[in-house]
């Protein structure tokens, strides 16, 4: 992005980019607005994806989006407007003073490593009884087959902990249904939602995770929303922006990450099999979607034998 060292006068300014796209262009221009402090220095950092394409202030939608490598020249403007022919309230007409010392270009770290985790994990590692475990209404987080939930959260928990700049991407229950169909994801945090997703899904917000800072450091569950419409498509960058980092999870009311720990066991036979009957594992089942419950053999040690059927998330 853009960075600028200003001193202002409190009021609402605006930068403007020129392109090889549209040097030639008078009305046509990139455009940011940003805010400045009276009689104080500032440092101001403008991503190149918060520029807008606008022609007279009027937002241009079917511009191409402001390419870096093609930008000609720049010029900062006080306008009483802010996009769109919208009044700028923190405008004041009269003189105005805004001291420029330096502009430079940035880039925001992105992360290195990318760690693709399951829903569910966080609100077991909540788990303290088995009355706790029995409200649970995922029947995965019921069954916790192999303690393979422990095991996923406590690698999330070595992630964040590495000192890498990271995300951490928890997917929804992963299905085979409307492979055809294009979906608006949602992203959420602290673990309270259930849905479906697809692998291809999951891989596409992975890819993306990798190349935009505004995943740095935030850990989400991605599941389906609704279908997309002509009106609204898939933008990953603002489903990032929407996220909090795990750092301040807090400002959101999400609570903060519990500790990692050990499996509490398998359920006894009885109520294994009633999980086993709830109308989501079953139809989990007829698709051939979920995940193993594993055999004795292949669990931890202090846990119970379970049988070797698939389970819905």
């Amino acid at each position: 992005g853009v960075s600028l060292r200003v001193k202002g006068d409190g009021q609402r300014y605006k930068i403007n980019i020129k392109t090889k796209f549209n040097e030639n262009m008078p009305e046509f221009t990139y455009q940011a607005a940003f805010d400045t402090v009276a009689d104080d220095w500032t440092t101001i950092s403008l991503p190149f994806s918060s520029f807008l394409a606008v022609v007279k202030g009027n937002e241009m939608r079917s511009a191409p989006p402001l390419s870096p490598a093609d930008i000609t020249s720049m010029s900062l403007i006080f306008s009483r407007f802010e996009f769109n022919g919208l009044p700028n309230l923190n405008a004041k007409p009269g003189p105005f003073s805004l001291a420029l010392e330096s502009i430079q270009a940035f880039r925001d770290p992105r992360p290195l490593l990318v760690h693709m985790s399951t829903g569910g994990v966080e609100r077991n590692a909540r788990i303290l009884t088995e009355e706790d475990r029995k409200n649970c209404v995922m029947p995965i987080v019921q069954l916790n087959p192999g303690g393979a939930l422990n095991w996923k959260y406590a690698g999330e928990t070595a992630v964040r902990n590495s000192g890498l700049p990271y995300t951490v991407v928890r997917s929804a229950g992963l299905v085979s249904l409307d492979l055809d169909k294009d979906f608006l994801l949602q992203a959420n945090q602290g673990d309270t939602t259930v849905g479906k997703v697809s692998r291809g899904e999951v891989a596409e917000v992975l890819a993306a995770a990798l190349g935009d800072p505004a995943a740095l450091g935030k850990t989400f569950e991605v599941r389906r929303g609704d279908e997309e419409t002509i009106e609204e498509q898939q933008n990953m960058r603002r489903m990032f922006l929407g996220l909090a980092r795990d750092s301040q999870r807090g400002m959101l009311e999400i609570p903060p990450f519990p500790a990692p720990g050990p499996p509490m066991g398998m359920p006894d036979d009885s109520r294994k099999q009633e999980i086993l009957k709830d109308d989501r594992v079953q139809e989990s089942l007829k698709r051939g979607d979920g995940g193993r419950v594993r055999d004795a053999a292949d669990a931890p040690a202090d846990t119970e034998k379970v049988t070797n059927q698939r389970v819905g998330a």
